[in-house]
């Protein structure tokens, strides 16, 4: 693994925002630094896939001294432990495919006849063994245990995210009855960790905590095995969504698209349910984000007064980051 990073001031550094694909959390914007250089034109492939799920996209972008510009690249190839599961022309900035991943799956991404690739193995999941979720005195708000047993003999890394989901029956006038399901992935921001020891890192929400003035907030909520490598640990994070007690039926009954009336279907058997996923990472994806973090915290202010964060990289021939984290999932019916 490289870190791409260059400590020059500002008006001779070019920051390339890159758009990177998450099928777990919204997109993101990533930041490389590169020399002028009229001449330097690297591909810049991103991807950070949820092996939790089967359609997946991969961003491509032509970096410059001053910007870059999405790309399309003739022969980008992804394999699967040697099998192709895309071989082709990408569309312009990105390409999407479809495909499962299983722990252990060596999965390879080549562009421009094999002179950019990136190749990554999918980890295994974490091993969740309770979770439960209770009200608060605040509305909307579900204070969350979760209890972890890390396997010893190895460093390990993960990432705590949260899904809303509900079930409900559809009743048609011509009497046919539809299962539905529709799940919302809640934004990082409805997740607070400030008050957990292994996650917050050393980060409060308090007003009057002075360590929030030096250290950047978690805003990924990853973290290490270091404070319990071998064991049981249980993660106190707190859930807050307007979407948690909201009524369901009352939506689903009057949310019509554009142009969209009332087609007589009736809405029965709503069922909610919180899915909590723990993500394992690879080591890339983790020092990626912790990055990212103190990049955002930086407000991506590139001159000599700041601090220099190294990038990761883990694309030979160009830049990038390529990962594919496997979820865990804890299901908290409400």
């Amino acid at each position: 693994m490289r870190a791409f990073s260059v400590i020059i001031p500002s008006l001779t550094v070019a920051a390339l925002l890159l758009s990177v694909a998450c099928d777990s959390f919204e997109d993101l914007e990533r930041t490389y630094d590169i020399t002028p250089d009229e001449s330097f034109h690297p591909l810049i492939m991103n991807a950070q896939l949820d092996a939790g799920q089967e359609i997946h996209t991969v961003w491509l972008h032509l970096g410059g001294p001053d910007k870059t510009t999405p790309a399309t690249v003739p022969d980008l190839s992804v394999t699967v432990n040697g099998a192709p599961v895309f071989q082709g022309e990408t569309e312009l900035g990105s390409q999407v495919f479809q495909t499962a991943f299983h722990s252990g799956d060596r999965v390879r991404f080549e562009a421009r006849g094999g002179s950019v690739y990136s190749e990554v193995t999918v980890p295994s999941p974490a091993k969740i063994v309770a979770a439960e979720a209770v009200n608060s005195d605040e509305e909307n708000l579900l204070k969350c245990r979760v209890t972890l047993r890390d396997e010893g003999g190895q460093k390990n890394w993960y990432r705590l995210g949260a899904v809303l989901e509900v079930r409900y029956k559809k009743h048609y006038p011509d009497e046919r009855v539809e299962d539905c399901i529709i799940q919302r992935a809640l934004d990082e921001s409805d997740i607070d960790t400030s008050d957990d020891a292994v996650i917050s890192s050393g980060y409060s929400t308090s007003d009057v905590d002075f360590n929030s003035l030096l250290v950047p907030e978690n805003a990924w909520h990853i973290f290490d095995d270091s404070a319990f490598d071998g064991r049981e640990v249980t993660l106190k994070p707190s859930i807050s969504s307007f979407f948690i007690n909201a009524d369901w039926k009352y939506y689903l009954y009057n949310y019509y698209g554009p142009g969209e009336e009332y087609d007589g279907t009736e809405i029965s058997d709503v069922q909610k349910a919180l899915l909590l996923k723990v993500y394992s990472l690879t080591e890339q994806q983790y020092l990626y984000l912790r990055a990212v973090t103190q990049l955002d915290y930086y407000g991506y202010d590139f001159n000599f007064l700041v601090e220099p964060v190294p990038l990761p990289t883990n694309v030979e021939g160009g830049l990038g980051l390529v990962a594919i984290d496997m979820p865990a999932v804890a299901r908290i019916e409400l």
